[in-house]
């Protein structure tokens, strides 16, 4: 578990089973950031809390370092990372960044995009573009949730498509528009590059859990259902 400081300059990194501190790690990259909005940067820590990965979207930029000592062991510019130009006012709390299970691939997922990024080649091998077909579908600041298989084969995602309804009266004359939400639940083959799976779920999507056998993915709802969903014979 890690937390960023307030100037976006440093993070320190607990072991959530004790909440005890393992390391303070200052950002070497965040000085020539410091123009760019503080929030717009995710962290990710290895399972055992010793390594600490930061991206920053804007830059396409990605640094891991040892948390023990707050040592960099390397930054590199991701071959394949289209930078994100961050609207103002864009809210940032729920983009994602997830380390795959063999720690060899990391996933960020945003209202924009979600990248499968290639930790050792530095770059990314799989992009998908989450924006809508028409202007305005779809809110910059939509819920984000991802989730990413235990092969790193598939990818889950919630989208939050929105559109506009015209209210007219009875004589036909336009009385206003109103804004519509639609909640989708998609699971993506990432080897393959297609969508395997597209549903309405009938109400927000608050988290996705990968679980066993693989392309199994459960998720709750602002309802108060739980539901799971399973690729049965896909091969």
């Amino acid at each position: 578990m890690c937390a960023c400081d307030s100037d976006g300059r440093a993070v320190y990194v607990y072991r959530s089973s004790s909440g005890r501190l393992l390391g303070r790690v200052e950002l070497k990259s965040a000085k020539k950031m410091e123009k760019r909005d503080v929030h717009a940067r995710e962290f990710e820590t290895t399972p055992d809390g010793s390594m600490l990965y930061a991206l920053y979207p804007e830059a396409g930029l990605l640094e891991l370092y040892g948390v023990a000592k707050g040592k960099r062991l390397f930054s590199k510019e991701l071959a394949g990372f289209v930078p994100i130009d961050y609207s103002v006012g864009r809210n940032f709390n729920n983009d994602t960044l997830s380390l795959s299970c063999d720690a060899k691939r990391l996933l960020y997922a945003s209202g924009l995009m979600a990248v499968l990024i290639d930790i050792d080649a530095g770059r990314v091998v799989f992009r998908l573009n989450r924006r809508g077909e028409k202007p305005g579908m779809e809110r910059w600041d939509a819920d984000t949730f991802a989730s990413l298989s235990d092969s790193a084969r598939f990818l889950a995602l919630s989208r939050a498509m929105y559109g506009e309804n015209v209210a007219a009266d009875d004589t036909g004359h336009d009385e206003g528009r109103e804004l519509t939400r639609t909640d989708r639940f998609e699971v993506w083959d990432m080897l393959k590059g297609k969508k395997v799976a597209d549903f309405h779920t009938g109400g927000r999507i608050s988290n996705i859990i990968a679980g066993v056998p693989d392309g199994t993915f459960t998720f709750g709802l602002s309802n108060g259902r739980i539901c799971k969903l399973t690729l049965q014979n896909y091969v």
